[in-house]
């Protein structure tokens, strides 16, 4: 039963439950997908309503009930290596209070440590129902775009290299090549790969270089390390104070970006679109 108070106080309110319920949607899509592809599809069959439905590319991926959704995924993970999700966005496109319908696109890509290579652009769709229980997941529909990759008919899970690695390949191969001098607040002078590096952030006067173990002091001014930095398309200033590597973004919302190490870098409101559609290009 949906409640509506007539009063300003419950309007407000109602607003705060709908905003409650579309941010735990998103972040158990996430939850679950990530859960998913470190081949642990327990979080999926925790959260799945009894008539849970589900719709991949695979001719006979139409399935319909818990116990043939959770029977399908078993073969799936059987079949799978360990994979990670990168450059995740999702959307709520419908809130009717009880019910919401979450859509996302990410990137699956293969941990170094596999024994196979893979990584595919990936979309979803997630309709979400608010139960006495909580959450509870009502349609899961994953896809990948035509041409993006081919599975053979005796696999479950995607092995080819399709078009999404072989842009990631060579974008990491050339990360890996391409080499930064640095100067340090002490004198010190440090070489560091272009991958390796995660963003600069500016703090007053100070500028600091942030990789995935450490935090270096520049005696580069912020300016300074961005002319340096402008010719790679790694690279692009989310904030005054914050320059990003964009391939260790982890996460992309309507608000902010998440990176690989947890750090949350809020858009200036007045350049956030403008920033997402950057984003999206160098993604997508």
């Amino acid at each position: 039963m949906k409640i509506i108070w007539i009063d300003s106080a419950g309007w407000i309110q109602e607003t705060q439950m709908k905003k409650e319920l579309t941010k735990k949607a998103m972040d158990l899509t996430s939850e679950l997908l990530r859960d998913f592809h470190r081949m642990n599809p327990n979080t999926v069959f925790d959260l799945c309503d009894e008539n849970v439905t589900w719709i991949s590319a695979q001719k006979e991926q139409f399935i319909i009930g818990k116990k043939a959704f959770r029977k399908e995924l078993d073969q799936v993970v059987a079949d799978m290596f360990m994979c990670h999700m990168e450059n995740e966005e999702f959307l709520i496109t419908e809130n009717e209070g009880n019910t919401c319908t979450v859509i996302g696109r990410y990137l699956v890509v293969s941990d170094d440590e596999a024994p196979g290579m893979v990584a595919s652009e990936q979309r979803c769709v997630a309709v979400w129902k608010q139960t006495d229980e909580g959450l509870r997941l009502l349609h899961l529909s994953t896809t990948s775009p035509i041409a993006e990759v081919a599975v053979n008919d005796d696999e479950h899970f995607v092995r080819s290299i399709g078009t999404t690695m072989k842009k990631i390949f060579f974008r990491r191969l050339n990360a890996e090549n391409r080499k930064y001098l640095f100067t340090m607040r002490d004198g010190d002078i440090v070489t560091l790969r272009e991958y390796s590096i995660l963003y600069f952030e500016a703090q007053k006067k100070h500028s600091y270089l942030v990789t995935k173990d450490r935090t270096l002091e520049l005696q580069e001014s912020f300016s300074t390390v961005r002319k340096k930095t402008e010719a790679s398309e790694a690279f692009l200033q989310i904030s005054r104070s914050f320059l990003v590597n964009v391939w260790h973004i982890e996460k992309i919302s309507g608000t902010a970006i998440t990176m690989d190490n947890g750090e949350i870098v809020h858009f200036p409101d007045k350049k956030k679109t403008q920033i997402i559609e950057e984003l999206r290009k160098r993604f997508w």
